[in-house]
Parts: C-alpha cells; structure tokens; sequence
C-alpha cells in the first residue's frame, strides 16, 4: 500500500545518519539529526535535484507535502501560511503604504505588494541572524522557514498573503488578509483598503519580532524535561493575542489548535508526537465527527495514471478508494506540521526531542507564561457556553 512506502532520509554531514523511514514517520525528523542537528533531507544522495531540506517543508513542497487552501467559508488557515508572524509583518507593511498617501484609506496596490515581497524577503534574512544567535533552538522553533528566499517565492507568498503578486498588481478578496478579517477590500472602490477595528488594528498593536528584541528562555516540566531552549519572539499577552485574533474568522483553525491543546493536556505520561497526532486526526475523520471532516475535507484525489482517470473530490473517508488512503495521510500530516509550527512559534506548546522523535506538551510552564494553558481554559469556557 502507498501508505507503506519509504523515502530515504540523511544527514548533509557525509556518513552521520541515513534511514528509510515509513511516510507517517517523517515529520518526527523535521528538527534536524539527531546526532548532529544538521538539517536533514530526503531523496537519492546522489541526485542533487531530488533532494530537499525537511525543515523547509513549507517552502520546497516535495511530492509529498501537499499545500492545501482554506474552504471559501474560511473555516481553515491550511498550508497557506507557515508561521503567524507573516500576517504581522504584512500588515505592517500596508500600513507604510498607507502612511505615505493623503488619505490612509487610499492604497496604491502595486507599490503595496511590491513593498510586501521586499519586506518578506528582508525579514527573513534579518530573522536568521537572530537565529544564528540562538545555536540551541530546534529547527521547527525556527521563524525564517515562514519568509521566503527569493522572487519566486516570495510572489507566492504575496498571492497567499494578499490575492496578488506583483505581476498582476492588485490586492484582492482571496488573500488570507482579507479572508482573515485584518483588512478590507472595498467592493466599491477598490483602490480603498482599510484595517478592521476588530482584527487589524488591534494586530497591529502587537510587537513585531525583530533581530534585537528576540531572545530565549530555559523551560523545564517536572518530571519531563530539562533545560529547553525555546525563542521567545512575542511576549505573553501578544501571543495569545496573536492566536485569538487570526482564528476570530477562522473557526476550523480555532477548533483544531483548541483540539491539539486538549490532546496536550491529557497526554499525561505519553506525550504525542506528530506522527501520532496526525493518526488522531485520521480516526477523528474516519468515525465522521465533523469538526476533523470539515477541515481535512473535501480532499483532491488524483490517479497515478491521468490517463485512467480524472481529479476527484471526496467528502468523506466512507467515498474514498482503499488505494487512496495515503493522499489523507499525506494532507493530514503536512497540515498538522504547519499548523504544530505556528503553535510553536507563539509559545503554545513546546516540542521536546525525546529519543528518535520529538514529542509536544502543553505550555503550562508558569515560567514561560503558561499560554497555552490560558487559551485552552478560555476556548473551553466559550465552547461550554456555546452548548447551553
């Protein structure tokens, strides 16, 4: 079965490690060696072309790792945004744009976009030279994977982010922007851009990262674990409220960091790796609760052979083929490694390296401000409160 296939992984470091492991298996290599904490990578060893970087999954989309768009209702976040601190610096950007017209509502959209692919592209290179400070931190810690490197991507990440790229010059309605709630698109006037009361301009009242303010803390959990190093890139009442405001209009999103939380806390003893969490949310979709099948679903499904068929759409695992079964694989395990990866990067959970794997708990570290703790406690009195 599909599902059982293996892809070699090794360390760039000639004859430190190379292992064929089980696709389910891969995400728990994400941070790096684990005898070296060089990035790993996955292909043939001697076809350069096939090879690419695990902890830039987001970024290089192999095979596969599926990137996968929120439905039009906007219940999902997706793939389409590798870390929260794009929005933030996006949105900071427009704001310049703003600043600089007559009227603060009047945007000139290609110089907005314009702006916005240079901004990414520098920030991410300003975050690494934060990050090289910071030898010990776990590459699924990391904040630059979320930026990209070049032109290319960095369009793309502007097509994500606003509905536009600077080929085509304007701001639309299908970017996460706007979908999001942070801005809005005038239908009548669509050179009118203007922030939400609701989102955007209380996002940007939060603190954007930069190279001189971001630092590390030492975390520790009683009977857990030691001494981990964990970036500390907003404080605790911007983090929290960070996640609050990118899932106000982003109820999939919501629901789906409320469950990993709740699978955190009741770990106890045997916290989850990614492998494991992804498994959950399989079980979740096969036994039809909605919550799990409105995000995962409806899932594309293409035949090895085009000629034997088209690209389908299922809506449920109870319509799919049983050769199917990776393609949800694949789309649940690449989802929950982006949506793990911006959890982290706010401090919600952390993510231990324990052996082969790294496995996730729970922030409910007074010293590192129990966030997570916090917004769980909050969305499991909202949804109580929704059930009366």
């Amino acid at each position: 079965m599909d599902g059982d296939k293996k892809i070699l992984i090794f360390c760039r470091t000639p004859k430190c490690f190379r292992k064929e492991v089980a696709l389910a298996e891969v995400a728990s290599y994400v941070t790096g060696c684990p005898n070296c904490n060089l990035s790993l990578q996955f292909g043939k060893e001697k076809t350069p072309t096939d090879i690419a970087p695990l902890n830039e999954l987001g970024e290089l989309e192999p095979e596969w790792f599926l990137s996968f768009s929120p439905e039009e209702d906007m219940t999902n976040i997706g793939t389409l945004a590798n870390r929260c601190t794009s929005f933030v610096v996006t949105a900071r950007t427009i704001q310049q744009i703003a600043n600089l017209t007559e009227d603060d509502r009047v945007i000139v959209h290609s110089d907005a976009i314009e702006r916005t692919e240079a901004n990414l592209r520098s920030y991410r290179k300003m975050i690494e030279e934060a990050e090289k400070r910071m030898v010990r931190i776990s590459g699924g810690d990391r904040l630059s994977p979320g930026f990209p490197k070049d032109e290319d991507t960095a369009r793309r990440h502007s097509r994500e982010l606003l509905g536009g790229d600077s080929k085509s010059g304007r701001i639309t309605e299908e970017g996460l922007l706007s979908k999001l709630g942070i801005i809005k698109v005038e239908r009548d006037d669509s050179a009118q851009i203007r922030f939400t009361k609701e989102v955007g301009e209380k996002l940007l009242a939060i603190e954007m990262p930069r190279e001189e303010t971001v630092k590390t803390i030492t975390v520790s959990k009683k009977q857990r674990f030691s001494d981990v190093l964990v970036p500390e890139y907003y404080s605790k009442e911007d983090s929290e409220n960070l996640a609050k405001l990118i899932t106000k209009n982003a109820e999939g999103e919501r629901k789906l960091m409320h469950r990993v939380l709740k699978r955190l806390s009741n770990s106890g003893h045997n916290p989850p790796n990614m492998g494991e969490m992804a498994r959950d949310e399989i079980k979740q979709c096969e036994k039809g609760k909605e919550e799990s099948l409105r995000y995962w679903f409806p899932l594309k499904v293409t035949p090895r052979n085009r000629d034997g068929g088209m690209t389908v759409n299922r809506k449920s695992p109870d319509e799919m083929l049983p050769e199917e079964g990776s393609a949800l694989q694949k789309k649940v395990l690449s989802g929950m490694n982006v949506a793990i990866g911006r959890m982290r990067e706010l401090r919600l959970i952390f993510g231990v390296r324990e052996g082969w794997h790294v496995r996730f708990f729970i922030n409910d570290v007074k010293e590192a401000g129990e966030i997570g703790k916090r917004l769980l406690m909050q969305w499991d009195r909202e949804e109580l409160e929704s059930d009366v």
